[in-house]
């Protein structure tokens, strides 16, 4: 229902207000939020099955290894096609994060894996800053714990 205020300011034309109710603007918009919804829920089941997998294929060593310079060993060339795909799950699990961090969902859990999957200038500081934060190490081992995988290292 809406309801119609018009006013007078002096010297300008009259100006006409619409107020609506909140039922009217939920169901104005109703098919934005079944999808937000959809996403909110898909993201949140995503991050409880990918994230523990993900943290507990980790090497035990890798942040210790990475704060300290040593540069793991690959294969001898990566394919093009194996770098994109990386870097989009890796952009795709940031996203993923960011968006976590204002719904249910381990939101800077999964902006730290997806910061390990891609290659950028400055990452190797940005994973070691989130990964020094002990709440972050306390659930990284926590989920290791659980999937029987020995906990992580981190630096100091």
């Amino acid at each position: 229902m809406k309801h119609c205020i018009s006013f007078f300011i002096p010297l300008l034309k009259p100006v006409v207000v619409y107020q609506t109710t909140m039922i009217d603007t939920l169901t104005a918009y109703q098919n934005i939020l079944v999808w937000i919804s959809g996403f909110s829920l898909f993201f949140f089941l995503f991050s409880l099955a990918a994230v523990p997998w993900l943290i507990a294929r980790i090497p035990e060593n890798y942040f210790l290894d990475l704060a300290s310079g040593k540069s793991r060993i690959h294969c001898h060339r990566q394919h093009i096609v194996t770098v994109i795909l990386k870097n989009f799950a890796g952009l795709l699990l940031i996203f993923m994060g960011g968006i976590m961090l204002f719904i249910p969902g381990q939101g800077l859990l999964t902006i730290l894996i997806g910061l390990m999957l891609v290659d950028f200038p400055g990452k190797t500081g940005m994973v070691i800053f989130l990964a020094r934060k002990k709440g972050i190490q306390k659930a990284m081992n926590w989920i290791r714990d659980k999937k029987g995988s020995a906990p992580l290292r981190f630096p100091l």
